[in-house]
């Protein structure tokens, strides 16, 4: 997938959108002289350009997070629209931005959210949910990445079928027998792409989840890459990753596999090349959370 628009689709224009109003923030905080009516100009360009990347982003910003920004922004929206200089106001706003920036930040960096491992699952099956990205007849090139880790030795059973969606993928978990399994889902992408509102796909997922926990159960749930204004989607799954207690693999690291070189079909679908890389990835994520 082309790099920019996987810029977007990962999240990570929000650091973008971010660094620029800070910039923004920062240039307006230079004293009066003939060089303010540009600097001040291009202060505008740039807070304009950093929310258009925030939103563009699809990140599922938090309530707070968004109206502390805004907040945050004021004092510079005003000294643009008046074009003043309130120079205590816009140091407070500077100060608030640039924390509240880094909160966001730091927050969004994170590799995994939520989730708990158990030790006493440590040789328990791994059972794969999802659709063409983790089904065995996807791509007859191709050996997917469930196989590519059940060659390895370790004990995964592969039920993703191609085509599925979070509704679909019920049947799936009905596979699942009784007793300890470390239950990795991959699905989404079908309804984010097709005609499924964002409301329906939470209410399915939050079925999906609830029908495969268990007492005896560890849930692995990869967020997905996101085209602009889908933010709906991606908060829905950081909802019910929260509430179903499952370990939630941020979209980053999956987008990378995205834009790795010769990793995709189409843009959407895996090669072998790809394949590989996200069984090197699942098995880095099962190993980390077997070792706590």
């Amino acid at each position: 997938m082309n790099a920019w628009a996987m810029h977007f689709a990962s999240g990570d224009a929000v650091f973008t959108g971010l660094a620029l109003g800070l910039v923004a923030q920062l240039l307006v905080q230079t004293p009066r002289g003939r060089s303010r009516v540009v600097t001040r100009r291009a202060a505008g360009w740039l807070a304009a350009i950093g929310v258009v990347l925030i939103v563009l982003s699809s990140t599922p910003l938090a309530g707070w997070q968004s109206l502390g920004l805004a907040a945050a922004c004021w004092p510079l929206a005003a000294c643009l629209w008046t074009r003043g200089h309130r120079g205590p106001w816009l140091r407070g706003g500077l100060a608030a931005y640039a924390a509240l920036a880094g909160v966001i930040a730091v927050d969004e960096v994170r590799p995994t959210r939520g989730g708990a491992a158990s030790p006493g699952l440590s040789d328990a099956p791994i059972y794969v949910i999802g659709d063409s990205l983790s089904a065995a007849d996807t791509d007859p090139r191709a050996v997917a990445w469930p196989q590519m880790l059940s060659d390895k030795g370790l004990n995964v059973v592969n039920l993703a079928h191609v085509g599925a969606t979070a509704r679909s993928a019920l049947q799936q978990v009905e596979r699942i027998p009784r007793g300890p399994a470390l239950v990795v889902l991959l699905i989404g992408g079908n309804d984010i792409l097709g005609t499924t509102s964002a409301s329906a796909f939470e209410r399915d997922l939050s079925d999906l989840l609830a029908k495969a926990s268990g007492p005896e159960r560890v849930l692995v749930l990869f967020e997905l890459p996101l085209p602009p204004l889908f933010h709906a989607y991606g908060a829905a799954q950081r909802r019910q990753s929260r509430a179903h207690g499952a370990l939630l693999i941020t979209k980053r690291r999956l987008s990378r596999i995205f834009c790795a070189a010769g990793a995709t079909l189409d843009g959407i679908h895996l090669s072998n090349a790809g394949q590989r890389l996200l069984a090197v990835e699942v098995e880095k994520i099962l190993s980390a959370g077997r070792e706590e």
